[in-house]
Formats: structure tokens, C-alpha cells, sequence
């Protein structure tokens, strides 16, 4: 599946399917949901389908390459004892010090960590282009404007009608219009000198710029041209969290881990027909993010107990001293997900070929 002459990670259809195509996927959504009025905030069906089953979900599946693989858990157990640990200590810190410093740091943090992945996915289809080291340089700096670009022209446009986390996490820079121009001006002129390099090439990797094209499009349309939460979150998370469900599922069927038989023994699941292993993740990462959720709105949010109900009808008030713990106890899943992504991706013990 793997051919030296691909242009593929690993797998066509699914790299197709589920990292290719969710972006253009997610901006044609946004399209469709912003011409229905009742679709301008998220209802309780769209919020359970793209936040809980894929935002939420998708940080769920690290466990699959740290805590449930044997040799990773072997080399790395300070790594994985340690992540977590901090992050709640820190938490708490940040918390006792602000409720909305703490929200502003982990709002930067997801943002670093939603650009690198992007940036990563790209430098995988990237890696097996034949180029110069101006195409490889002009790339990687469209693939970061792609994302940065749209950011920083939310920081110059606030208010915004959503928010990453709570409303104020981001700082609000000096409303300019000459900086919103001068930073779409930059973009277009580089992605037209990377067109123009591309070109010339006459060696067009169509797989590395429908990422960038990909990237540009659902980060662009999600915060710049449509002011609203359904359009965002569409675009942010369906752009984000399916890709990384596929480079997990893929990573884990190839393991050199699995085929030696140094892996836990729910790993092996993975070496059954791919269904198996597919529904097998899916179900796993959705009951955790399930039951994480529940906590996040019986103890703090309040904004889903449509969902919730049949589990425990009721809110608990949660006095300040109680959040200052909880609200970081629950951030230690995604905050750890978000510092172990930045080494399972990388390394002899990494995601066997598709490293960034």
C-alpha cells in the first residue's frame, strides 16, 4: 500500500477520505448551515455529532499511541506520569490566579497546537516531493500563513460572535484596517510566488497543496468570512479532529509494535479486520469523551442537559474554591493531549512513517 512511487502516507482511500477531504468538507457545511438562521449557534444535536463525537473524542485517542502502547509506555513512563500531573498543578495555579488567564493560556496552547498540526500534515505529503529549497521554504511559510493569517485577523477584528474556549480568551489587538489589508496582502502575494514555483517545478504534489488549499480554505471561511459559532466550529474541528482519528488509526494498524507482539493486548484489536478496529477506537474515545463532558456541564458549563438528563438530572453549583480544582482536573485530558502530540509524532518511537 505503501509504494516508494506514492505520493500517499500509507493508505489512499482513507488519507482521501478522512485527511484530505474533511476540510473542503467542513467550508461546504458552513456554506449550507449559514443560510439556515436556526443554524447560526450550535443545537444540541450539532453540538453532540461535531464536539462531542469528533472535538472532544479525538483528544481521547492519544491514549491509543502513549498510555496503551507498551513500548511508548515503556520508554516515555516519566513523559506520561509526569504531562498530566503538571498540567492539573499548573492549572490550578493559573486558575488561582485568574479564571480568565487560565482560559487565555490554554486558548493559545489548543491554538499552537491546531496550527502544528496542520503545518505537520502538510510536511508529511511534503517530504516526497522532489523540490529546491526555495519550494520547501515558500511551503512552509504558506502553510503557517494559512493559519496565522485568519488568527490574526480575528485579534484585529474582535468582537467576534465566537469565541476558541469563553468569550475574552483571545487579547484583542488595536482595530486596524490597514493591518487586516497589509496581512491578507503578504498572504496572497506568497501562495502566488508558491503557485508560480509550483508551476515551474512541472512536479505538482496535488496530495501536499490540497492540504494547504485545504487549510487556507476551512480556516478563512470559518473566522473571517463568517462571523458565527456553527460556521467555526464546523470548520475548526471537522478540519482538525478527523484527520488526526485517521493518522492514528493508520499508525496503530502498521505498528512494528503489534506485528512483534510488544503491545498490550487491547492493542491487538488493531490486527483484526479494520471495522473491528475502527468501530473498537471509536466507541472507546467516545464513552471518555462522553463521560468528561458530563462533568464539564453538571459541574461548570450547564449549557447541555437536554443531552445529559438521563444521567443525572440536575446541575451542581459549583462555588469558586471547587472550580479552581475541577475546572483543571478536567482540562488535564486535552491539555496532555495537546503537550504528548508534540513528541509521539516524533522520533524513532513515533508514528512508524508518518512522522512529521
Amino acid at each position: 500500500m505503501n509504494k516508494s512511487n506514492s505520493l500517499f502516507i500509507s493508505n489512499p482511500v482513507i488519507e482521501s477520505l478522512f485527511i484530505l477531504l474533511p476540510p473542503f468538507l467542513s467550508v461546504l457545511l458552513a456554506f449550507v448551515f449559514y443560510h439556515f438562521t436556526e443554524y447560526r449557534e450550535m443545537t444540541p444535536v450539532l453540538w453532540l455529532l461535531v464536539v462531542l463525537l469528533v472535538d472532544v473524542s479525538h483528544v481521547w485517542t492519544t491514549i491509543f499511541r502513549t498510555y496503551f502502547n507498551k513500548q511508548f509506555f515503556k520508554d516515555r513512563s516519566d513523559l506520561l506520569i509526569y504531562v498530566p500531573l503538571g498540567s492539573f498543578i499548573i492549572g490550578v495555579l493559573l486558575y488561582s490566579v485568574g479564571r480568565m488567564i487560565f482560559w487565555r493560556v490554554i486558548a493559545y496552547i489548543a491554538v499552537f497546537h491546531f496550527i502544528r498540526q496542520q503545518y505537520g500534515i502538510f510536511m508529511l505529503y511534503a517530504r516526497k516531493s522532489e523540490q529546491n529549497r526555495l519550494q520547501e521554504i515558500v511551503g512552509k511559510v504558506c502553510i503557517y500563513l494559512a493559519t496565522l493569517a485568519p488568527v490574526v485577523h480575528w485579534h484585529l477584528n474582535l468582537p467576534r460572535s465566537f469565541s476558541w474556549f469563553i468569550e475574552g480568551d483571545f487579547f484583542a489587538l488595536p482595530q486596524s484596517n490597514m493591518g487586516t489589508v497589509m496581512v491578507w496582502f503578504f498572504t496572497a502575494v506568497t501562495f502566488l510566488f508558491y503557485i508560480f514555483l509550483e508551476i515551474k517545478s512541472k512536479r505538482v504534489n496535488w496530495q501536499k497543496n490540497l492540504v494547504l488549499l485545504g487549510t487556507l480554505l476551512s480556516w478563512s471561511v470559518g473566522i473571517v468570512l463568517f462571523n458565527n459559532d456553527v460556521s467555526f466550529t464546523l470548520t475548526n474541528v471537522l478540519t482538525h479532529g478527523i484527520p488526526y482519528f485517521a493518522l492514528v488509526w493508520m499508525s496503530s494498524c502498521q505498528s512494528d509494535d503489534q506485528k512483534e507482539g510488544e503491545t498490550f493486548e487491547m492493542m491487538k484489536i488493531f490486527t483484526k479486520p479494520k471495522v473491528v478496529g475502527i468501530v473498537f477506537m471509536i466507541v472507546v474515545v467516545a464513552i471518555l469523551g462522553f463521560v468528561e463532558e458530563f462533568f464539564w456541564d453538571t459541574f461548570v458549563w450547564h449549557e447541555h442537559q437536554v443531552i445529559f438528563s438521563w444521567l443525572y438530572d440536575g446541575v451542581v453549583n459549583s462555588d469558586e474554591a471547587m472550580l479552581t480544582l475541577f475546572v483543571p482536573l478536567l482540562s488535564v485530558p486535552q491539555v496532555t493531549h495537546y503537550i504528548l502530540d508534540g513528541f509521539i509524532w516524533k522520533g524513532k518511537q513515533s508514528y512508524h512513517g508518518l512522522r512529521f
